[in-house]
């Protein structure tokens, strides 16, 4: 369920500096033997995507260089994913993280969630819009209730009124009750058809009065109910997005191993303010920090990105 109490940081303010300086700085960071890590770090982990987009412009008119090529070619690893990834608005990282999702052999089933469970109808119609038969990809690489939860995802027909009705709630509460808990087996399609056709807003609320019904919320009961990659949608889908996000920062890091792959794309994708929400909703829930995670979690100059992110 969400965090209360917690206040949402306004945006942050970045330092006012002219995209040629940062060109200039850039460039020399990369010139030559060697690369100069502190500088890309200190630059492109601190600034706006609109900032890099200038920084970007200025870099192709003053060097003839193409800014992201270089990075990439003076960077590797983990490292230069996150800082490839800055540059990328929010649209783009999530066009592309559906496209990656569904390329080649196997399926990130995480990523789509990580991206499906919170877009908006209009931001999702763009995407798919943008991208010939992305819609095709997606829903060709995946089977049985997920794939039919993520279709109707796709549709981008999601009831948003801003305006909650409390008897419809009490309505979705008895349904999914008697679709899961209050009988023997599950019918997985109730759940689905329900929560994948409502805003995030109205299924947050629909968590909260399903633990007052039933002393305990609509995500336990999904965690009991249900399995697989249709579980981990459905909850996502009954969490609020920074909640959702600081638990998969979390599960990242915890245990033996780092889910790179996920932890690199969230620190990234979200803006300085973001991140700081997050933050502040997993030093809430968690016996251990963010940073102290990400401390005994990473390593060299991708920690040091990722902690610059941070405001650290």
């Amino acid at each position: 369920m969400s965090v209360s109490g917690l206040p949402f940081p306004p945006p942050y303010n970045y330092p006012q500096v002219h995209p040629d300086e940062d060109a200039k700085h850039l460039r020399d960071a990369m010139k030559g033997v060697g690369t100069d890590e502190k500088t890309l770090i200190k630059i492109i982990c601190n600034r706006s995507r609109q900032q890099l987009a200038a920084i970007e412009q200025a870099f192709k008119a003053k060097h003839g260089k193409d800014l992201r090529k270089e990075i990439k070619s003076e960077t590797s690893g983990w490292f230069r994913k996150v800082l490839i990834y800055r540059f990328q608005p929010q649209f783009e990282m999530k066009k592309k993280g559906l496209l990656k999702a569904v390329k080649g052999a196997g399926t990130n089933e995480r990523r789509l969630i990580d991206i499906l469970a919170f877009s908006p109808n209009q931001e999702m119609k763009a995407i798919l819009d943008s991208t010939k038969d992305l819609k095709d990809k997606i829903v060709k690489d995946l089977s049985g209730d997920f794939k039919e939860a993520i279709k109707d995802i796709l549709g981008c027909d999601r009831n948003e009124n801003p305006q909650i009705n409390p008897a419809e709630i009490a309505d979705d509460v008895k349904t999914l009750y008697k679709a899961g808990e209050g009988k023997i087996g599950t019918d997985e399609k109730k759940f689905y058809k329900t929560l994948c056709n409502k805003a995030p807003w109205y299924n947050q609320a629909l968590n909260a009065a399903y633990a007052k019904e039933h002393k305990h919320s609509l995500e336990v009961a999904i965690s009991k109910e249900m399995s697989g990659w249709l579980k981990e949608l459905l909850e996502a889908l009954v969490n609020a997005p920074y909640d959702y996000y600081a638990e998969r920062l979390y599960k990242a890091m915890h245990g033996a191993g780092t889910d790179d792959k996920e932890l690199s794309w969230i620190v990234a994708y979200l803006e300085r303010h973001e991140l700081a929400y997050v933050e502040a909703i997993f030093n809430k829930r968690y016996p251990k920090s963010l940073k102290d995670m990400v401390k005994g979690d990473l390593s060299g100059d991708y920690q040091r990105a990722v902690l610059e992110l941070m405001g650290h």
